[in-house]
């Protein structure tokens, strides 16, 4: 074995629902890799269906037709070896992925604090903060009132962060040095892993979003979770799990913070 490992991340947009073309785009990565030596190539997560599927992944036909794409290796000549180790999805089993998030392994969230936690990039930044996904590129769980929000979040002295505006070295800081996290439920919340047990966690979701994955950390770590629990609005496909925050939703943010 070398003493050297060469890792090529390739940070592509996928299409949902395009698997031709998602595949195209990973063989061309694949290939320059190759061509630089790279020892593995690491692509975005579900590359091949598209993110976010959304409810697509409750649709047989949609995931038996991902997983022809896939393994059809007559039409899909990407990966060239003498041997193929295929490892199983590390927590999903069966059913709706979202469902199986509430069983993710207490070993993944700790070795990837055993692998980053020392590598933060300390800088100036308060304990109290709230996550904005306005800018994010998924129109998934963003809050219809959000600048009313931000204002509300100013007066109680959050400090409001958008985590993807940061290089992830300071994003573990950010997480690890926090003592309060308030946002709507996202990606960026993943970060919680890097968190000191006791942290408060406060995660503002609908009651017809399934995802546990807060929670679960929030379990493994120790930290203090907080689920705010908004009516379902999926009324417009292009803005799906929309939030709609009323003043009790704030008066229970409130009261989470306080404690």
């Amino acid at each position: 074995m070398t003493d050297e490992f060469k890792l090529t991340m390739a940070q592509l947009n996928a299409c949902v629902g395009d698997f031709d073309g998602n595949l195209k785009k990973a063989r061309e990565a694949f290939y320059i890799a190759c061509k630089e030596g790279a020892d593995m190539l690491v692509l975005p997560e579900m590359f091949l269906t598209g993110y976010q599927a959304q409810d697509l992944v409750q649709k047989k036909a949609f995931i038996d037709d991902a997983q022809s794409k896939l393994i059809d290796s007559s039409t899909n000549k990407h990966i060239f070896a003498d041997q193929i180790i295929c490892l199983d999805h590390p927590w999903y089993h069966k059913g709706f992925i979202q469902d199986q998030v509430s069983k993710l392994p207490k070993w993944i969230v700790l070795i990837n604090r055993k692998i980053f936690l020392n590598r933060a990039s300390k800088f100036n930044c308060p304990k109290k903060i709230f996550l904005d996904r306005s800018s994010s590129r998924f129109n998934h769980c963003q809050i219809f009132n959000q600048l009313e929000m931000n204002k509300w979040v100013k007066k109680k002295n959050l400090n409001i962060f958008k985590p993807e505006k940061l290089p992830f070295k300071k994003q573990i800081h950010l997480f690890k040095n926090a003592s309060v996290i308030l946002g709507a439920h996202g990606a960026a919340f993943t970060n919680i892993i890097f968190c000191k047990p006791g942290t408060k966690i406060i995660e503002i979701i609908p009651s017809n979003h399934p995802n546990k994955k807060c929670e679960r950390i929030s379990k493994i770590l120790k930290l203090k979770y907080f689920r705010i629990i908004t009516k379902p609005d999926n009324t417009n496909k292009n803005f799906p799990y929309r939030i709609h925050l009323e003043k009790k939703h704030l008066k229970m943010i409130e009261k989470a913070i306080n404690l």
